[in-house]
């Protein structure tokens, strides 16, 4: 099966019936636990990008091993019958559940004239999910040589809508909204960093005589790049001190921002020093210095747990084309480094 359904992850208990694959996975994101999804052959031979199939047969808890019953009777209204085993409500001992589905009533609106029907504005958000592409695609730290579109990316609505949609053909998505609502979207897909915007249509600066109004935007996704340090810049410190300086708080809420939008990643927050000064004295200060990012991001609610510090002094030296004593102040700038990496 391709990688659009095989993950980092745990892929469990496939069942079919008829077009469609079940199976239940711990990494494509749900509701907690185990979570049932659902993907069918399409006409090209390809799969359909996996689909949670939500409450209420998905909880919380580990949710498997969903099966129709395709001998079912089924009574007026009844179109689907089936079973599936669950850990829910019963002190994580897995029990075997049956379900029901009917058929939705429809219910007859009240119909307004034509005539007294008024137009209304249609406002429409466009959204391309992006992600860099590097020099070196195995180097976080190489240049960024452009961006590229990122196609099937899931892309989750909350707040005043609630929708679950896929990023189609160029990594374009499209989605009507209502006026004086806000909205949290978030994006994600495996292998890169999950990230959510908020967008809000009050207070739109419309025209009376537009019939439409698009609100367009972009979420830029971040490659993972496991065990690798990434520099943080404009990381910097006093002379000799290690407390964190107004300067370099920008930095360190847009990782604690990034941290919330992935609960499932855990970092280690490095500190380099340059070659100047005593190993041990270096060594300290640079422990001190990583120590403090990390209670940074604590006081901003990430569980410390996720996090780990990690002084290197000047064990791991950056800029090595130089003597100490004659490395340029730019050139010891370099060596003094702050990092983050994400841990497997």
């Amino acid at each position: 099966m391709p990688r659009s359904i095989n993950t980092a992850g745990n892929e469990y208990f496939p069942t079919s019936c008829r077009d469609t694959l079940y199976f239940s996975s711990d990494y494509h994101p749900g509701l907690g636990g185990l979570d049932i999804f659902k993907t069918y052959l399409k006409d090209d031979g390809s799969w359909s990008a996996p689909v949670n199939v939500r409450q209420p047969i998905n909880s919380s808890y580990d949710d498997f091993g969903l099966v129709i019953d395709e001998y079912a009777r089924l009574r007026r209204k009844e179109i689907e019958k089936g079973f599936f085993s669950t850990s829910r409500g019963t002190n994580g001992r897995d029990n075997i559940y049956s379900f029901t589905k009917y058929q939705l009533e429809e219910i007859q609106k009240d119909t307004v004239p034509k005539e007294d029907a008024k137009d209304e504005l249609a406002i429409y958000l466009a959204g391309k999910v992006i992600t860099h592409r590097y020099d070196d695609d195995e180097d976080p730290n190489s240049a960024v040589t452009g961006l590229e579109t990122l196609s099937d990316a899931r892309v989750e609505f909350s707040g005043d809508l609630t929708l679950d949609r896929r990023s189609g053909k160029d990594g374009l998505f499209i989605e009507k909204l209502d006026n004086g609502k806000a909205y949290r979207i978030k994006a994600s897909k495996p292998g890169y960093l999950s990230k959510t915007i908020k967008v809000s249509t009050r207070e739109l600066n419309l025209n009376p005589d537009e019939k439409s109004y698009t609100i367009n935007v972009e979420i830029k996704l971040d490659k993972i790049f496991y065990d690798k340090e990434i520099i943080l810049k404009e990381i910097y410190y006093d002379y000799n001190k290690w407390a964190i300086v107004d300067a370099a708080k920008p930095t360190l809420d847009r990782l604690s921002t990034i941290l919330r939008d992935n609960p499932q990643i855990r970092i280690q927050l490095s500190s380099h020093t340059d070659c100047r000064g005593e190993d041990d004295y270096n060594a300290e200060l640079s422990q001190k210095r990583a120590q403090s990012a990390v209670l940074y991001l604590v006081d901003r609610g990430i569980p410390f747990d996720r996090l780990q510090a990690q002084g290197y002094g000047e064990s791991q030296i950056a800029f090595q084309d130089c003597e100490c004593e004659y490395c340029t102040e730019a050139q010891h700038e370099i060596n003094r480094r702050t990092t983050f990496k994400i841990l497997r």
